[in-house]
C-alpha cells in the first residue's frame, strides 16, 4: 500500500521484469505474457500486444478483487487474448501494482509515466518488433496518452478504453458527483502536479499510418465521455486520425471497456 523500491539487480532476477532508468528516476516494472520473449536463435512473434489496465486503488483500499489476483492469474488471462501462436499479449504493470516498484497512490504523476514509455520501448526491442499495438483501461489509458505525448514513434496502433487525459477536470467531475468540496488543479490522489497529456498534444509524433481509437461508454461515471470526446477533438484539431467507438461500459459507472477494447485491438493486428 506504501509502494516499493527495486535495485536493477533484483530486477535483473524477476523474470519478465524491465529495468527503467530516466531523467525523473528508475522503476522495476513487471510484465505478464501469453509468450516469453523469443531468445535471439528464435523468430519473432508476429505481433506484439501491450495491455495497461487501470487504477486499483482508492484512498487507502484495493478496487475489486485485486488481493485475490496472482501472477498465474495474469498470465491466464493474456493467454485467453491471444487468439493464435504468433501474437504475444502482455500485461505491462503500472507502478506500484502487480510486482512493480514505485507508489501506485502517485499515479498520473510524470514519473510514472515516463516509466512506461522507457518500458514500452525496452519490450518492443526485447520482442524484436518494428511497431506495436497498446490497449488500455482507464488509468491505463491515460498511461497511452501520456506515452503519446512523450514522443513515442513505434506504436502502431492505440486502443484507449475509458481514458484520463484532464486529470484535474475529471477529478473536479468526481468531486462534484461525491459531493466533496471543490480543490481545483488537483487530482483525486491529492497531488496537485499531475500530468495533463490533453496539454501537451503538440508533442505527439504525427504518423498517417497509426490508428488512435478511443472507446467509452456515453453514461461513464467514473470518466466523462464529455473529456474523452474533448480529447478526441483536440487530437483531430492538431492533424491526428482518431476513431471514436461507443460501446456499453460494465459495472454500476459503465466505465469498464476492455472487452471492447481488446476486440478492436485484435483489427489493428496485420495479417500474415
Amino acid at each position: 500500500m506504501e509502494g516499493t523500491q527495486a535495485d536493477e539487480r533484483k530486477c535483473a532476477e524477476q523474470e519478465g521484469a524491465v529495468w527503467v532508468s530516466h531523467k525523473l528516476g528508475t522503476e522495476c516494472l513487471a510484465t505478464y505474457a501469453s509468450h516469453p520473449a523469443p531468445k535471439p536463435d528464435q523468430v519473432p512473434p508476429e505481433a506484439l500486444v501491450i495491455y495497461l489496465h487501470g487504477d486499483h486503488l482508492s484512498g487507502g483500499k484495493s478496487l475489486g478483487d485485486y488481493e485475490k489476483i496472482t501472477p498465474e492469474t495474469l498470465v491466464r488471462n493474456m493467454r485467453r487474448q491471444s487468439f493464435k501462436p504468433g501474437v504475444v499479449y502482455l500485461l505491462l504493470a503500472r507502478p506500484g501494482v502487480f510486482g512493480s516498484s514505485g507508489d501506485h497512490k502517485q499515479r498520473r504523476r510524470a514519473k510514472e509515466f515516463h516509466s512506461i514509455a522507457a518500458a514500452i520501448e525496452t519490450l518492443r526491442e526485447r520482442y524484436r518488433r518494428p511497431s506495436i499495438v497498446v490497449v488500455g483501461q482507464s488509468g491505463g489509458s491515460a498511461a497511452i496518452g501520456a506515452v503519446l505525448t512523450l514522443g513515442a514513434r513505434n506504436i502502431a496502433c492505440a486502443v484507449m478504453g475509458s481514458g484520463v487525459y484532464a486529470v484535474n477536470a475529471r477529478a473536479e467531475f468526481r468531486r462534484r458527483l461525491l459531493g466533496q468540496p471543490s480543490r481545483p488543479g488537483c487530482d483525486v490522489t491529492g497531488y496537485c502536479d499531475a500530468y495533463e497529456s490533453i496539454d501537451h498534444i503538440a508533442s505527439i509524433v504525427r504518423d498517417p499510418a497509426r490508428r488512435l481509437i478511443v472507446v467509452g461508454d456515453p453514461r461513464d461515471q467514473n470518466t466523462p465521455f464529455a473529456l474523452q470526446l474533448d480529447w478526441v477533438e483536440r487530437l483531430r484539431k492538431a492533424g491526428h486520425g482518431v476513431e471514436v467507438v461507443e460501446t456499453e461500459g460494465r459495472g454500476p459507472d459503465h466505465h469498464g471497456v476492455t472487452r471492447t477494447s481488446f476486440q478492436l485491438a485484435r483489427g489493428c493486428i496485420p495479417s500474415p
